[in-house]
């Protein structure tokens, strides 16, 4: 029995996540010996009780079915990679609340850590940001970065197709099972995707959209990257969220500095005025070769936001 269907498993206990599972690891060693050990052991260990250990034996004795779906998942070309796999991307791996589980569509490919880009805005976007977008994608696509977002309507999308007409590496990080993206959006964006770069999700079983479940995708996007850059936003769009987890993370944040006032760009001013990296149209070069320098950390950071200004968010 391949130790992937212990961590499917573990990960689908309800009320176990990615930071009881980790101190399960630290505690017992392996996922093998998580699973081989007493209840009421995990019982009396802190962070668990009687209820969680209790789950913890019922998904013991689930191992069979969870092996079933994990081979009609391959078969429907749906991948499996989990925290112990050297395959796992290592920007993930250093989070506290990494996914334990991943699932992906496509190629399995490394994300560099210090050439990977996450750009996200609004789902509903200006026309000149929708232009902007698509420059900026191209530009960091020729410079050799790969472009990670989440797959929904407006930038995010853009981001993806701009990414495909560069010929660039693409991840899409998606806040349902794999299987149910293709009955939801643009099934034809979906497949060329997975036929240049990948898509991935911690749901590996059926989950559909909902906005806890893309609240945790949007930590998978700004964790996967370097920088996190910010479009267009208002104040209360997902893409914020994205900013806020990419601040905790310790990633760059970046935000396009319109030289405008409206609603649709209030979320990106904020972010600039509390000191995200301010990206301008005209200084897309000087932008690209900041992040490709060794020192950008010293530079993004003498500009980033810091733990004082969370109350943005």
């Amino acid at each position: 029995m391949s130790n992937h269907e212990y961590w499917v498993a573990l990960s689908s206990v309800e009320g176990i996540g990615p930071v009881r599972i980790k101190y399960l690891l630290n505690r017992f060693g392996t996922i093998e010996e998580v699973f081989a050990a007493e209840m009421l052991e995990i019982a009396r260990l802190p962070l668990f009780d009687q209820v969680l250990a209790l789950r913890v034996l019922r998904a013991r004795l689930g191992l069979t079915e969870i092996r079933r779906q994990i081979g009609w998942l391959k078969s429907q070309n749906v991948n499996i990679i989990c925290f112990e796999d050297v395959e796992y991307p290592m920007q993930l791996r250093e989070l506290q609340n990494a996914p334990p589980v991943l699932c992906y569509l496509g190629e399995l490919r490394k994300i560099p850590c210090n050439r990977s880009v996450a750009i996200v805005g609004s789902r509903n976007p200006s026309d000149s940001a929708i232009l902007e977008t698509l420059n900026l994608t191209t530009r960091l696509v020729e410079a050799g970065f790969t472009i990670v977002s989440g797959l929904a309507d407006g930038i995010d999308t853009t981001a993806h197709l701009g990414a495909i007409s560069a010929s660039g590496e693409i991840v899409a990080v998606v806040g349902s099972d794999l299987l149910s993206i293709y009955s939801v959006g643009n099934r034809q964006l979906v497949t060329q995707i997975s036929q240049n770069g990948m898509i991935l999700s911690e749901f590996l079983l059926p989950a559909s959209f909902s906005r806890a479940n893309l609240f945790s995708c949007n930590r998978i996007i700004s964790g996967l990257t370097m920088a996190t850059i910010v479009m267009e936003s208002t104040i209360d769009d997902g893409s914020m969220r994205t900013a806020k987890f990419a601040l905790e993370q310790g990633r760059f944040i970046c935000a396009y500095d319109w030289q405008s006032n409206g609603k649709l760009n209030e979320g990106t001013r904020e972010l600039v005025k509390h000191g995200a990296y301010p990206i301008a149209a005209e200084c897309l070069d000087t932008f690209i070769q900041a992040l490709m320098e060794p020192e950008a950390d010293e530079k993004f950071r003498k500009v980033g936001l810091d733990g004082e200004q969370m109350d943005l968010f």
